[in-house]
């Protein structure tokens, strides 16, 4: 590929054919990040740097969790207290459960901020080596500043270690091809699922082939009866101990501005008769998307079903605080990284192009606190299930060398 200047503007030479007027991926980011921003840094609501997060104690997330491993080390049942998560994920801590919590706390961040720093910038280049990386950098820069991961690491959450274990594990299994890596890959995935539940729903990702349909849902059903098994790992007590939390949270879920579920959005914008059509309507926007990427395979679909994947882990569980905003930065780095630069000179470039600035303009939306936004706009909920159906409905850009075959005589 290469660039010049013909007649002051911007050509694009890819297989013999040039192309004038291309809109570059980074420039759609960048405009949709610039309306999303400017407006509210211009309001001066304050809130923005550093992001305004709910008052507790640093690690008090860790703390519990750790309180938990110490329970399953002394009783073998991590469940005494309210336990919401899967039993295997006290094992995990287990190590941690032993150190001064400082120690603890700070092993647990630099893992954190390794695990984010890698699925922001460096898991999209692998998978998409042709990535704009321009573009890529936006997206990575602004999760790294973003209220989701200030969030997660003041209060010693975990959901990204979980994203790191599915992520990698689908990667592995993209780009692995020995017997070995795909072990790999599918003992990765079930640590994500082991630390927090939502991950499954990447299960769909693992697929080479769309046509080999039988392959994939027997691929499928063996992870899904595989991770169901490991939730009985610490017994079959401890799992109706894990069930008895996850139903007490559905009841109660913690309803406020910071939890994007649905259940929890539809409670606090006082209509909790929209909750069936939120549902229905991620569901439809999500079957899309699956459907998208079954018949048309290929990068842009992919990452649109990868995307669909990471919003449906933020809006689905009935527990969802900010901090699990954290899925979005890679989730969209990686739908950054698959797309194609529009072709100005045609429509499909130009809706392309606006979806991905659309789309953009949500991402940066969530980055900062609710206490950025007008009342009303703080809950992150709507514009997730915008961007849901950004990602599946939203035109995938033709090549720009394609288009402009299309659109022009070869030279």
């Amino acid at each position: 590929m290469r660039r010049g200047m013909d007649a002051g503007r911007r050509t694009w030479k890819d297989g013999g054919v040039r192309q004038r007027g291309v809109i570059p991926v980074w420039a759609a980011v960048a405009a949709g990040g610039l309306c999303a921003l400017l407006p509210l840094l211009a309001a001066g609501r304050g809130g923005v740097w550093p992001p305004a997060t709910p008052a507790q104690p640093p690690g008090v997330d860790l703390a519990m969790m750790l309180d938990y491993s110490r329970a399953w080390l002394a009783t073998g049942n991590p469940f005494a207290a309210l336990n919401p998560y899967p039993p295997l994920a006290a094992a995990l801590f287990a190590p941690l459960a032993g150190l001064p919590f400082a120690v603890a706390y700070g092993i647990a961040t630099a893992l954190t901020l390794a695990a984010f720093a890698s699925l922001v910038a460096l898991l999209p280049l692998l998978a998409f080596p042709r990535a704009d990386r321009a573009a890529v950098g936006l997206a990575a820069a602004a999760g790294a500043l973003s209220y989701g991961l200030w969030f997660e690491l003041r209060w010693g959450q975990f959901d990204v270690l979980a994203l790191a274990g599915a992520a990698w594990g689908l990667f592995l299994f993209h780009r692995g091809r020995s017997r070995g890596a795909r072990i790999a890959a599918y003992a990765l995935f079930a640590a994500g699922i082991q630390l927090k539940l939502y991950p499954a729903i990447f299960v769909f990702l693992f697929a080479r082939d769309a046509r080999a349909w039988k392959e994939n849902l027997a691929r499928w059903a063996a992870l899904g009866a595989a991770n169901g098994a490991l939730l009985f790992a610490l017994g079959p007590r401890a799992f109706g101990d894990f069930l008895h939390s996850v139903r007490a949270q559905a009841e109660a879920p913690y309803v406020w501005a910071g939890n994007h579920s649905i259940q929890s959005f539809a409670e606090w914008a006082g209509r909790p008769e929209w909750t069936g059509a939120l549902f229905a309507a991620f569901g439809i926007c999500f079957a899309i998307a699956l459907g998208r990427a079954a018949l048309r395979p290929g990068r842009a679909t992919f990452a649109g079903l990868a995307l669909a994947s990471a919003l449906g882990a933020m809006l689905l569980p009935g527990v969802s605080h900010d901090y699990k905003l954290t899925a979005f930065s890679p989730a969209f780095a990686a739908f950054v990284a698959a797309a194609e630069p529009g072709s100005a000179r045609t429509r499909r470039g130009w809706a392309a192009s606006g979806a991905l600035c659309g789309l953009s303009f949500l991402f940066f939306w969530t980055l900062l606190s609710p206490a950025a936004k007008p009342e009303g706009m703080q809950n992150q909920a709507p514009f997730l299930l915008a961007a849901c159906a950004l990602a599946a409905l939203g035109p995938a850009p033709a090549p720009a060398a394609r288009a402009a075959a299309r659109a022009s005589p070869r030279e």
